[in-house]
């Protein structure tokens, strides 16, 4: 009976635990972050996940969301429903890669590498994505980034109603 309730401990729900709704797009003019040696933003993905609300709270050393090595831009902080709207910048195949919350290190000085190693030896997986894909629709063809914030802000609506003031203040 121990043993059986030590397994459980250890097979601890994930922290993403679902692709919702995922939608590409593509910038007409790049976008260069300005953390230090960051690569300019030209594509990426606009996705919604189901995640766990202590992880999506809002905080001064709050951990930082990957999928795969990439940093995610995270554009809400639903603590109540779980929803996150988050932008991955580049040519990322959500199919193969898992998304996950690391450390708390700034993604500009954390060791990615280590951080998807320890998310992998956690039992992280790629998530199913087919289906929201679908959902998400036709590319978006955006002149910049603040036109795919205003679309990341038009799905935290929808799925965060009552962040309704944060995708407010996204467009």
């Amino acid at each position: 009976m121990i043993a059986l309730l030590s397994l459980a401990a250890l097979a601890a729900e994930p922290d993403v635990k679902s692709v919702e709704w995922a939608r590409p797009f593509e910038l007409t003019e790049a976008h260069q972050p300005n953390t230090p040696g960051s690569s300019p933003v030209s594509e990426g993905w606009i996705v919604e996940l189901r995640v766990d609300p202590d992880k999506a709270r809002a905080a001064a050393v709050a951990p930082a969301l990957y999928a795969g090595t990439v940093a995610v831009y995270r554009t809400n902080w639903d603590h109540i429903g779980g929803c996150a709207v988050v932008i991955i910048p580049g040519d990322t195949d959500l199919a193969t890669v898992p998304i996950y919350f690391g450390s708390s290190a700034l993604p500009e000085s954390a060791d990615t590498d280590a951080e998807l190693q320890a998310a992998v030896d956690r039992g992280v997986k790629p998530l199913p994505t087919a289906k929201a894909v679908s959902a998400g629709g036709d590319k978006l063809v955006a002149a910049d980034l603040r036109d795919v914030y205003r679309a990341a802000a038009d799905r935290i609506e929808i799925c965060a109603p009552h962040e309704k003031g944060r995708a407010d203040a996204l467009r």
